[in-house]
């Protein structure tokens, strides 16, 4: 009953007729050659929530284009070739089922619905994306033969609320190719190929190779030449056919390899299980990996289980685990799980940029770090290429040796952390601790020798930071500022941290002196002792989440501080949904931490609802380009515990104001990942 009422008073939130401009999330991000300027592209407007049900909302897919003819596959009752790609959207609040709910591409009714549900293995392809703090749902479907070529629109309805505009482009051109067990034919769905490497040779820009269940590849599989920078031109996409669990790679060979000098670009890998040996996944300019599950249980080395250079990079929606071998004598502090770079060695750099992290799952990994973002010039090479434009965000990242987020040396321009989940980072499990071992680690700065070309801006926003650091090292603490503040402008707000363990709120050699709200305020510091003086308007209370222990909910419950607390970030553009896809408000305070509004995921009556928004739900706006650190001893579970919930009776009566207010990289460039030592 609790959970009904606070729905309700949702609805009455929103005003008649307001309206929410949605980011296209979509490969929507286009570095401009001439000046390196990075903008994101915004959709048009439509209605926001009118109804106890919340709305449905659309994230990614695993394709961005496709052809809407061409595709063999007559197991829904369809004519064989006459319609076209089988895409996955992911989002929330879809439902488990389709029942009465609709959705379209381009206005036009898909020819076939293959799974409309969670997003669980294999049914939204190998990454589990409804667990116990995402609840990702999805939808696979077929592009109709008449549905009109060019950038289209992919739009859910359910119980007659539509969702934002999800981009999507049509094609007329491109082969749908199949590879399956058994085959040996031509790579048509009656006679496919009999190996996931023969359909891959195969394709071209533009075409799609689907893979059914149980065709493997342990041995792994290299890129096709087609995929040479001088050939691509549209993506090559190799997909798991709707259901199919297929894997390539195991514990000793790369799932996905390179063998000709220059190739691996403009490549999409949907829906896989990805196993390594080192580097499981490289992905290069254009490159987009979606709805995959990577494991790389022995790695080691200067790479990562994912590595990755130059423009218009997407990483969504990908489970990364067991990635690091779990052998104390081989840990390899320069291996990590997600490592973006740059090139490296070049006579005249250039800006690399336009890469998103979003909505991947990390969890039990032992290499260092989930996410690297570095690309500093080494001994004895040139210069290296400055990278920038990264968006990280709505990711879950938990159990992390070293930092869970770091955007290092080599980091310029704008770039964004925001909503993110952060729990138990810093750790260590080797008797190495001498390196960082933070939540958000900011070390921004141009690569060596390259002359800065603008301001450096990191915006990091709305993140919640449960337990970061470990007993023994020095470097450690919810967040790394890096050795200067001078090279780059913070833009630090909202953020929950909420250290349980008692560790410090910042690495203690790194400190900002000064207050100046620009910068840093209104963030939430808990466990650690006062919260940092150069905070402004900051909280220094238990923020009262649903369960700061295993099973862990970071939601807030009813009576957090952290509620209405924030600052309003409209401005920035970005991040204007909650972790549960939630809007905030336009106007008027946000709440701290990834969560807005109460819980999706908690039991009835556990966690905590906004006041009611007085304005219109915020339009999306494109982008443009004393201290806290002494230890205190650790607080037990019951002096961390919330509060009791409140009774019916009790929330209706805090409420009561409210409703009355209401009511009125890569082979490709062998320099390109090497790196020194500690980074």
């Amino acid at each position: 009953m609790l959970w009904l009422a606070l729905s309700f008073i949702l609805v009455l939130a929103s005003p008649p007729g307001g309206t929410t401009d949605w980011l296209a999330l979509t490969a929507s991000s286009k570095p401009d050659p001439p000046d390196n300027v990075l903008t994101w592209t915004v959709g048009p407007t439509i209605p926001s929530v009118s109804s106890p049900t919340p709305s449905p909302v659309l994230y990614f897919t695993d394709l961005a284009s496709g052809p809407r003819s061409g595709n063999g596959d007559t197991s829904k009752g369809q004519v064989a070739n006459q319609d076209g790609a089988l895409v996955t959207v992911w989002g929330a609040n879809l439902g488990s089922a389709q029942g009465t709910s609709t959705i379209t591409l381009g206005g036009v009714t898909p020819t076939a619905i293959y799974y409309w549900g969670n997003a669980t293995a294999p049914n939204c392809g190998a990454a589990t994306l409804f667990n116990g703090y995402q609840r990702l749902q999805c939808v696979v479907f077929q592009v109709e033969h008449s549905t009109p070529t060019g950038a289209q629109n992919i739009v859910v309805a359910v119980n007659g609320i539509a969702s934002n505009p999800l981009p999507f482009t049509v094609q007329a051109t491109g082969r749908i190719l199949f590879a399956a067990s058994g085959g040996g034919g031509a790579g048509t769905f009656g006679s496919p190929y009999g190996s996931i490497q023969a359909g891959f040779n195969a394709l071209n820009s533009g075409d799609i190779l689907y893979v059914k269940d149980g065709l493997n590849a342990p041995g792994g599989i290299t890129v096709p030449a087609s995929s040479h920078w001088r050939v691509a031109t549209a993506p090559l996409a190799i997909v798991a056919y709707p259901g199919a669990a297929v894997r390539v790679g195991d514990s000793t060979h790369d799932g996905i390899g390179i063998t000709c000098s220059g190739c691996g670009y403009w490549m999409t890998y949907a829906k896989l299980t990805v196993f390594g040996a080192g580097r499981a996944v490289p992905l290069a300019d254009n490159g987009r990996i979606v709805g995959a599950q990577i494991e790389t249980p022995l790695g080691v080395g200067s790479t990562g289980a994912l590595e990755g250079f130059g423009n218009n990079l997407f990483i969504l929606g990908t489970e990364f685990t067991n990635c690091g071998t779990s052998v104390v004598a081989d840990f390899d502090r320069l291996y990590h799980v997600v490592y973006l770079g740059g090139r490296r060695s070049v006579a005249t750099p250039q800006l690399e940029s336009g890469r998103e992290i979003g909505w991947n799952y990390f969890h039990g990994n032992k290499a260092a770090r989930a996410v690297n973002i570095y690309n500093d010039a080494q001994p004895g090479q040139n210069y290296s290429n400055p990278i920038g434009g990264h968006r990280v965000h709505d990711n879950v990242i938990t159990d992390q040796q070293w930092d869970g987020i770091m955007l290092g040396v080599g980091t310029v321009g704008e770039n964004w952390i925001y909503n993110n989940l952060l729990i138990n980072t810093g750790q260590e499990f080797t008797a190495d601790f001498s390196g960082d071992h933070n939540g958000i680690n900011l070390k921004l700065s141009y690569p060596a020798g390259v002359t800065p070309t603008g301001p450096i801006i990191g915006h990091v926003f709305n993140n919640t930071i449960l337990n970061a650091g470990n007993p023994r090292s020095t470097a450690r603490g919810a967040f790394n500022f890096g050795s200067s503040l001078g090279g780059w402008t913070p833009d630090l707000h909202n953020n929950v941290v909420l250290q349980a363990n008692g560790y410090p709120y910042l690495n203690p050699a790194q400190t900002p002196q000064a207050a100046d709200a620009a910068k840093w305020s209104n963030n939430l510091w808990y466990g650690a002792g006062a919260a940092p003086a150069w905070d402004t308007k900051s909280v220094n209370a238990n923020p009262l989440l649903v369960s700061a222990v295993s099973p862990y909910d970071l939601h807030l419950r009813a009576t957090s501080p952290a509620i209405g607390a924030g600052a309003n970030m409209t401005s920035r553009g970005v991040g204007l949904l909650d972790f549960d896809g939630r809007p905030r408000p336009a106007s008027g305070a946000w709440s701290i931490g990834a969560y807005q509004l109460g819980t999706q995921a908690a039991g009835v009556g556990a966690s905590g609802q906004d006041p009611a928004p007085t304005g219109p739900i915020a339009p999306i706006r494109p982008a443009t380009s004393s201290d806290g650190t002494t230890e205190t001893p650790k607080r037990t579970a019951s002096e961390l515990s919330p509060v009791p919930p409140l009774t019916p009776p009790q929330l209706r009566r805090r409420l009561r104001p409210q409703l009355r207010r209401v009511k009125s990289r890569s082979p490709l460039c062998p320099t390109v990942f090497g790196r020194a030592a500690g980074t």
